[in-house]
């Protein structure tokens, strides 16, 4: 990816983030890419769907999904993702979204 490119990827996701990120970030640093993604994915209009489909590419929207954290992700959205992903350009994405869990290894 070019710089010029890279820089209007990271624009656009700066104007999502401005969008859908609205409680305040834990680091100085601010939210991170892949957290505005996975925010769009989750709740993102179907416009802004196409859209980060068309800047980002699938592969990148597949990448989100492997490294989000729990709570990201709904599991309708996972699913609508899962598949659409699948259907359209043959990427493995996990089966369910992380979940949370309460404990730190095997009881």
């Amino acid at each position: 990816m070019s710089g010029t490119s890279s820089e209007a990827s990271s624009e656009f996701i700066a104007s999502l983030g401005a969008k859908y990120m609205w409680w305040p970030a834990m680091s100085a640093a601010g939210h991170s890419d892949e957290r505005i993604i996975a925010q769009v994915m989750d709740i993102g209009s179907y416009e802004d769907i196409l859209r980060i489909e068309a800047v980002l590419g699938r592969d990148r929207l597949a990448e989100v999904m492997h490294r989000a954290a729990p709570g990201w992700i709904g599991a309708r959205s996972w699913d609508f993702w899962r598949g659409r992903l699948r259907a359209q350009a043959g990427l493995e994405v996990p089966e369910r979204p992380p979940r949370r869990t309460f404990h730190a290894g095997p009881l």
